[in-house]
């Protein structure tokens, strides 16, 4: 009997939550891995991409988002600013290609701006990831990536109460969505 095909998932700390719901849910189809912490912004995934993906990898779920837009104090720069995160999912992309790794991206899940200011946590707006997500969008039709857009399906009540991360709800229907996904690329 032939080995399960690897999929291994790469994304910040939504990703670390839904990923054994994931793996779960795909049972003995395929064998999920990823790294065991959050990926951070998309410099350091296009970075540490060799450290994640190795021989016998058949699929890379990625996302990278939520860190390249985090604002340094109320309205400052971001992380990562927009010309710089186009640049790096390229890099990504021709990476896992040069591999000749199948890919599937997974756009960033909203935030509620009002709760998210409340919890005191680094600014990051709602605003920033529709744009950072129209222009991953961007990048993956140019270079003819499936897209899996996590943004419509996370709706406030499926959002915790950091206004970031998501409810168990949340990271249960969003593990339904990248599972069947998954499933269809394999």
């Amino acid at each position: 009997m032939a080995d399960p095909p690897r999929v291994v998932l790469i994304g910040d700390s939504i990703r670390l939550e839904y990923q054994p719901l994931v793996a779960a849910r795909l049972g003995a189809s395929a064998e999920v891995a990823g790294p065991a912490g959050n990926c951070g912004d998309s410099g350091n995934v296009l970075r540490r991409l060799g450290d994640w993906v190795g021989p016998g990898t058949t699929l890379v779920v990625f996302n990278a988002g939520l860190h390249d837009l985090l604002r340094s104090g109320k309205g400052g720069r971001r992380q990562v600013e927009i010309d710089r995160y186009e640049a790096n999912l390229a890099g990504i992309v021709r990476d896992l290609r040069a591999k000749g790794v199948s890919m599937l991206f997974a756009t960033t899940t909203p935030v509620d701006d009002r709760r998210h200011a409340a919890s005191g946590k680094p600014e990051r707006l709602d605003d920033d990831v529709r744009s950072y997500n129209a222009a991953a969008r961007r990048v993956m039709d140019e270079l003819e990536v499936p897209v899996v857009d996590l943004y419509p399906l996370v709706g406030p009540a499926l959002l915790g109460g950091d206004g970031v991360h998501l409810t168990a709800e949340g990271y249960a229907a969003v593990a339904a969505v990248v599972t069947e996904k998954i499933a269809d690329l394999l």
